[in-house]
């Protein structure tokens, strides 16, 4: 009787620990074709440039996007988009940070409580904002995320259209007019 109760309870500890294994996965992850950002990884260019459509769609829901890529910014599912700052891929994080500084402001400094003075000009002309350095860190995405959640909740933004000047083609293909500038945290 002994040895039929250890059976069964390896045969539990077995089930229980491959489909643990199976639905591990973070409800965020990318991976899941019903989560918003599965069309990130999906891309079919390697550049930001207007062809980025679910990348620009997301943008293009203004404010309404927000509450859903503040949890994004912690997946670390690779998409095809390379960023010279990072000198490798982006995560889907790391696009939907990206998409956030599209629709409003979120100054590195005010969301993070970190100074960050230095920008790199790389020889082809490329400027790279330390503060990329944090937020491109796979390590500093759940920090990053909890801060920036704190920040928009006590921030107050205003809609400002943009020039024309700033109304870029991929901006102008995707309706997008302007962006959340910050009033007051």
């Amino acid at each position: 009787m002994q040895y039929i109760k250890f059976i069964g309870c390896l045969l539990v500890v077995l089930l229980t620990n491959s489909s643990f294994h199976f639905n591990n996965l973070p409800k965020e992850s990318a991976l899941n074709t019903e989560n918003p950002f599965f069309e990130l990884t999906q891309l079919k260019t390697d550049d930001l440039d207007c062809s980025a459509d679910a990348y620009w769609k997301l943008v293009s829901k203004g404010k309404e996007s927000i509450p859903a890529l503040m949890e994004g910014l912690t997946d670390t599912t690779p998409t095809t988009i390379y960023h010279p700052c990072k000198e490798a891929r982006l995560t889907v994080g790391d696009l939907c940070y990206l998409a956030l500084e599209e629709i409003a402001d979120f100054p590195a400094y005010a969301v993070t409580h970190i100074q960050f003075c230095t920008v790199e000009i790389r020889e082809d002309g490329t400027t790279c904002p330390s503060y990329y350095d944090y937020i491109f860190e796979n390590g500093n995405k759940a920090d990053y995320q909890k801060k920036a959640k704190e920040f928009y909740e006590k921030a107050t933004y205003r809609f400002e259209n943009y020039s024309k000047s700033e109304l870029t083609d991929c901006r102008k293909t995707h309706g997008i007019t302007g962006k959340y500038k910050l009033k007051k945290y």
